[in-house]
């Protein structure tokens, strides 16, 4: 998937869980919790998410193997867990991600990256563990670059995590915020040989529209109607 227009420098644009309790109040929810959060696999609930404020989105949701997941907003303070979950990348994985070869983040990046205004540049992580273990598993977020209502979405997932519903979890989150901020189509360039991506889109759900052009399929989804896939 193609880089997002907050790395391309020519473009210009470049409380934590929803139970706020501890973790015996978490364990009383979702099953017994360790220090990795390994939820319980029997518990299927999930948690509506607060959408007032963006910024502190937060909901629980459960992958299609059981496991539970943290989904929310990507703070200022998580550049440190961004830079890991880069750094547990496949070469693969980065490669479909930035069309290209990419050793790390710069400084410059992880700013741009977790400092987000949640109205034109939105970010959503996928994390699992709590407190000092957190960490994230997959991150998608979008990015407008101008004023029309059609904004730019990416996508990364840790390969062992990939396949289990990750990035359609994402990509759901994603769009609840971006219709509350005026956004209507989302938009991704994605390498044909990215599959697994290419699947996430035709199965949202959102009614799409594809182009083919020297091994890269761009993609528009329509937030605004829904297919009878879902």
């Amino acid at each position: 998937m193609r880089p997002l227009s907050q790395l391309r420098h020519d473009s210009g644009a470049c409380p934590w869980p929803f139970f706020k309790g501890n973790v015996s109040t978490r364990e009383s929810v979702f099953g017994k919790v360790d220090k990795r959060n390994r939820v319980d696999t029997r518990i299927q609930l999930k948690a509506q998410p607060e959408t007032k404020d963006p910024a502190n989105y937060s909901v629980w949701e459960v992958l299609r193997n059981g496991t539970g997941v943290l989904i929310r907003a990507i703070r200022p303070d998580d550049k440190q867990r961004l830079t890991r979950h880069f750094e547990g990348l496949s070469e693969k994985s980065v490669y479909f991600r930035f069309f290209g070869i990419k050793r790390s983040l710069s400084d410059d990046e992880l700013r741009r990256l977790t400092e987000l205004d949640f109205v034109n540049h939105a970010g959503l992580a996928a994390t699992v563990g709590v407190e000092a273990h957190e960490r994230f598993v997959g991150v998608g977020r979008y990015i407008r670059t101008d004023n029309r209502p059609r904004a730019e979405v990416a996508f990364a997932v840790l390969d062992e995590y990939q396949g289990l519903g990750i990035g359609t979890l994402l990509l759901k989150h994603l769009a609840t915020i971006a219709r509350k901020n005026g956004i209507s189509e989302f938009s991704a360039d994605v390498l044909g040989a990215n599959h697994q991506m290419l699947e996430v889109f035709a199965n949202s759900g959102f009614v799409s529209h594809n182009s083919y052009e020297n091994g890269v399929v761009h993609v528009s989804l329509n937030l605004g109607f829904q297919s009878a896939v879902n």
